[in-house]
């Protein structure tokens, strides 16, 4: 272990908490300790160690609190109750800082104690570290993204950043804007794992015309509904209504999605909508839409300037073949469209009802009862895929009739190596400019 870290001498054994993963060790048992060496030593006739588990050693010397505490040498957890080692007078205030996700944020810590250099290698770690803050310099051992996410005390009193320290202008030193004297003691707590990012969110909708579009979600286009909204009702009542854009005379409807239905509204009367067409493009509409469900704002302005590249390929008929080779090679019938003479095939295949035969004279030779479960038949798939890249038509169409295949060819919006929001293709930049 580590002298910065720590004082290591006169630290018993008992008072390290070891684990591998999330299991703990027994002191004595599956681990020793070496205190004049800082060296934690593992029985491997105890336990397994296998490359890649993680050491984790909590160290509870000289703690001025803790949840729990010692029986003899048996530390007992409390985790609902804190306990201070020292007695403060009345009123003194007292803050508990609390880290949600803490493993995620890659906090580092270190500790400096100011004594003289002499007698010191001066190709040694402890030398330039010591060097580094009598000169009030602290290096950190990665960059970091701001002074906000380093935290500097001295003699346990933190200072406050761009006042008492800044960060140079390489973000791996910080630099003290305080006195340093002969055995202060500084402590750094570095968030090096920098800010979280927000949340980029978009909807895809593929609508009853085939078109695929993608909008942008933020914040500040998200309301609720005041009331139940019924399908016969001719107005939505939202809570709020603060933002949402009143339509133009003759102009382009607001558009609103709610619960997966997209509605055009052409009237807006403070957090009232009105001239409402319900059920657009081919969305459902529901009986109820429950009071306090999200409404989504998701107007032209919002789309994503992207769109799949469209790919056709097309085939004539000979009259008798129905089978054709691609020019690529599917996954399966999902990723291209068919269309024959005009007409897309279905893919695949239906329940339907058998309705009644009649011969050539109007007579009926084959009649099933309407409300028998006879009276339904299964209708097979129009096409399918043979052979990894055979095109094969339930029925040959008739000669010199035009088959088109037509399938669409996605793009990243990333770039190779960045995440969507470090990336400056113009569809990541939309949707980062969005939710700033």
């Amino acid at each position: 272990m580590d002298n910065e870290q720590i004082d290591l001498g006169n630290i018993p054994g008992y008072k390290l908490a070891v684990f591998i993963e999330d299991t703990q060790l027994n002191y004595n048992q599956e681990f020793s300790w070496v205190p004049e060496q800082g060296k934690i030593v593992l029985d491997q006739n105890q336990i397994n160690i296998t490359t890649g588990q993680q050491l984790k050693v909590y160290v509870r010397h000289n703690a001025e609190y803790q949840y729990g505490d010692y029986n003899v040498d048996v530390f007992e957890a409390d985790n609902s109750l804190l306990k201070l080692s020292s007695v403060y007078a009345e009123d003194t205030p007292i803050k508990i800082y609390t880290f949600d996700n803490f493993d995620h944020q890659g906090i580092v810590r270190s500790r400096v104690q100011v004594k003289p250099t002499s007698g010191l290698a001066l190709d040694s770690k402890e030398y330039r570290t010591l060097a580094n803050i009598l000169n009030k310099k602290v290096q950190l051992t990665k960059q970091a993204f701001d002074t906000q996410y380093v935290w500097v005390a001295k003699n346990k009193q933190l200072l406050t950043p761009n006042v008492d320290y800044v960060l140079d202008s390489t973000k791996t030193f910080v630099n003290l804007l305080v006195d340093v004297n002969d055995n202060d003691e500084f402590y750094i707590i570095h968030f090096a794992s920098g800010p979280v990012q927000d949340i980029l969110s978009w909807q895809q909708f593929k609508d009853i015309l085939n078109r695929t579009t993608f909008s942008v979600i933020s914040n500040d286009q998200k309301y609720q509904l005041a009331d139940n909204l019924h399908w016969h009702d001719k107005r939505i009542v939202l809570k709020s209504a603060e933002n949402l854009p009143a339509p133009k005379f003759n102009g382009k409807p607001g558009v609103i999605w709610i619960n997966g239905e997209r509605i055009e509204y052409y009237v807006r009367d403070n957090n009232v909508l009105s001239q409402l067409r319900r059920g657009t493009r081919g969305t459902g509409t529901p009986k109820i839409h429950a009071k306090n469900l999200e409404v989504l704002y998701i107007n032209d302005e919002h789309t994503i300037p992207y769109k799949d590249e469209t790919i056709t390929t097309m085939f004539t008929s000979d009259g008798t073949s129905n089978e054709y080779e691609l020019d690529f090679i599917p996954n399966d019938a999902t990723e291209f469209e068919v269309f024959v003479a005009g007409k897309r095939l279905r893919k695949s295949s239906i329940q339907k009802y058998k309705f009644e035969t009649l011969d050539n004279d109007g007579n009926v030779i084959d009649a099933i009862a309407q409300d028998s479960p006879e009276g339904d038949e299964t209708s097979p798939a129009e096409f399918a895929i043979v052979n990894d890249n055979v095109l094969q038509l339930q029925i040959a169409p008739q000669e010199n009739v035009k088959i088109l295949v037509v399938r669409k060819k996605g793009m990243t919006w990333y770039e190779t190596g960045k995440s969507l929001t470090e990336s400056s293709t113009p569809a990541a930049v939309f949707l980062q400019n969005a939710m700033k």
